[in-house]
């Protein structure tokens, strides 16, 4: 009977202790420290079995949101118990997870650039400080390291206070100019004088000198040199003159800069249109009377070089009175003309001579068919 009762003694022993093991056990709690006091947490947990939800003790009163990630992200529930607040993470997976918040009740500030951070764990706490932040005093359990320019203080679980100071970086005074406004007329004259005014304002914390150019492609046109306190704003004036056109519309394209110690800050380009001296209106004018100057001189060209003498006004001989009575009777070759009036002893050349005529005066005309040349009447005179 005693065998039995130690053997019952052992199985419940056995099953309280396998259903008393936690769900989850919380690994480590980093805290990142900002210099404007604020610190995020960021609680890693491992958890070990299937649950509903787990509660998981925050340092502190938690800031919306509280995030808990792991194979996913999860619903968080922030629960406040005598005090002391609780997240609750519903139905997280096995394995690790993590949850974070931001607070702003862990630091206080002891003196000027000295701050305290404060806190009590029951896990181990890897405080991680921002840049800027350097430890004052720390507990002597405490383990610290510099990672990147930055301070590490590792702390084994219970209650703790770091010490830290906050490293003020002396302020950087930096001119800055701007163009805040251009003013100028968007349509000049050819050869106008142009007037362009350029508001300048010197947008940084510093005072300076800052420069004011004006181009027009890569050349330079002018150039200003001023002294403006932080926000403090000038105009500049440039006057160009705009290119001589005497048709065509022209583009003035003009490019301003502004700077500091040779850099650029800003820069601004403009198009001024140029008008013609003579406007469309004359130049349409001025094209339709070369026009009809142009059609009348070609006219009176055309009708000199197509003008025939009148046949009465052809001084005509014998022969020519011969040629142009055969020719009646109807076309002749050529070769047969001038053979049949050699035969009346007419030189060969004095018959070309007077058919040149003829066919000057347009009586005559000849022309070329299938290797012979015809000459037929194109005019008939009277005898």
């Amino acid at each position: 009977m005693r065998a039995v009762i130690i053997a019952l003694l052992i199985l419940v022993s056995s099953f309280i202790a396998v259903f008393s093991q936690p769900a989850f056990t919380e690994e480590q709690i980093v805290l990142g420290v900002y210099p404007n006091g604020t610190v995020s947490v960021v609680h890693y947990i491992q958890v070990s079995e299937d649950q509903v939800f787990i509660d998981v003790k925050a340092l502190t009163k938690p800031l919306e949101p509280v995030i808990a990630a792991g194979q996913s992200i999860y619903d968080t529930e922030v629960i406040e118990v005598d005090g002391t607040y609780y997240i609750r993470i519903y139905a997280p997976d096995r394995g690790i997870l993590t949850i974070s918040y931001l607070t702003k009740d862990l630091v206080i500030e002891e003196g000027p650039s000295l701050y305290k951070l404060s806190f009590n764990s029951t896990s181990p706490v890897v405080v991680v400080l921002a840049e800027g932040l350097v430890p004052f005093k720390a507990p002597k359990s405490a383990l610290l390291n510099i990672t990147d320019g930055k301070y590490i203080v590792s702390f084994p679980q219970g209650a703790y206070e770091l010490l830290y100071y906050c490293i003020v970086k002396p302020p950087v005074f930096v001119v800055k100019a701007t163009i805040t406004d251009v003013e100028y007329k968007e349509q000049v004259g050819s050869g106008e004088n142009v007037e362009i005014k350029v508001h300048v304002l010197n947008s940084g914390n510093g005072t300076g000198t800052v420069f004011v150019k004006l181009f027009r492609d890569d050349v330079m046109l002018g150039s200003e040199s001023i002294t403006l306190e932080p926000n403090e704003s000038k105009t500049i004036l440039f006057k160009v003159s705009a290119p001589s056109t005497l048709f065509n519309v022209e583009k003035l394209n003009l490019r301003i800069e502004c700077g500091h110690d040779g850099e650029v800050d800003d820069t601004r380009y403009i198009t001024i249109n140029v008008n013609p001296a003579i406007g469309y209106e004359m130049l349409i004018l001025v094209v339709a009377v070369i026009l009809v100057a142009i059609v009348s001189a070609l006219f009176i060209i055309m009708r000199k070089t197509s003008r025939k003498p009148s046949i009465l006004s052809v001084p005509l001989t014998e022969l020519d009175y011969v040629i142009v009575d055969m020719l009646k009777k109807g076309d002749y070759v050529q070769s047969s003309l001038v053979k049949i009036l050699r035969e009346r002893g007419v030189p060969t050349s004095t018959i070309y001579r007077h058919l040149d005529k003829l066919e000057k005066y347009g009586i005559i005309r000849r022309d070329r068919r299938d290797g012979l040349v015809i000459v037929s009447l194109v005019q008939e005179i009277e005898f």
